[in-house]
């Protein structure tokens, strides 16, 4: 039988003298790597777990450090969604809270039951109705482009905001515009590029999906805080009360 390494790490990790951060462990969860660590709520406070984190090695607590790029799509898929809803959550839940604090209370959410009409979320706040299409993505993924459908320009203030954030903790910022002053419809994208349906048909040949049309990052606006998405989403007059 193969003679396990010997690790120890402090019980208490405030003071913990165990500072590495190369992974030089068996891999995170496997049978090897529980004989050593039992106490993997205390491990993740520790240093390497959070470089490990940091370097990719583990995505979603779950190892993936000797994972193939195509295993790394695979997972990625799988989890996409549910993170994708989880931001969304979050990001509602950051606005509706710093509305809240700063003395604005009437604050409406409505979800979309499809994205047919070209947005996720419909936030009311007094006399401005904001249709919002939510996009988000990694600090660490390199995308930079997004679809958005036409059919966002047929609401009274449609807009896009691009949500960026850390994929280890999910906290959000900074944050991608697109759209225009509270009250106005979204900048017409009709003269941007269409989008294509990513498989081609039997000869190879990718049908465009006219309702829809890829935005490039630069034309987005970065914003730092949430007060800012609220500033552009609502007016000054109403982040004033919610600093």
């Amino acid at each position: 039988m193969k003679e396990l390494p010997a690790f120890s790490i402090d019980a208490d990790v405030e003071s913990a003298d165990w500072t590495k951060q190369s992974w030089d462990l068996p891999p995170y969860k496997s049978r090897e790597f529980l004989a050593i660590f039992h106490d993997l709520n205390n491990f993740r406070n520790l240093p390497v777990y959070k470089h490990a984190v940091a370097e990719g090695l583990i995505v979603d607590d779950e190892w993936v450090g000797d994972a193939s790029d195509e295993d790394l799509t695979a997972i990625d898929s799988q989890h996409s969604s549910r993170r994708e809803k989880l931001v969304e959550h979050v990001f509602v839940g950051e606005v509706m809270r710093s509305l809240w604090c700063g003395g604005v209370h009437e604050v409406d959410v409505l979800r979309a039951e499809t994205d047919a009409a070209g947005y996720d979320i419909v936030v009311e706040v007094g006399s401005i109705v904001r249709h919002i299409q939510l996009k988000s993505s990694a600090h660490t993924a390199k995308t930079s482009r997004q679809k958005v459908n036409v059919a966002l320009c047929n609401k009274p203030s449609g807009c896009v905001v691009w949500v960026t954030f850390n994929p280890s903790n999910l906290e959000l910022g900074p944050f991608l515009w697109f759209g225009g002053s509270p009250g106005k419809p979204l900048p017409d994208i009709t003269g941007f590029a269409v989008a294509k349906h990513s498989k081609g048909n039997a000869k190879g040949e990718k049908a465009e999906r006219k309702n829809i049309r890829v935005i490039n990052k630069g034309e987005f606006a970065k914003l730092a805080t949430i007060s800012d998405v609220i500033e552009v989403l609502f007016g000054q007059s109403i982040v004033s009360r919610a600093d």
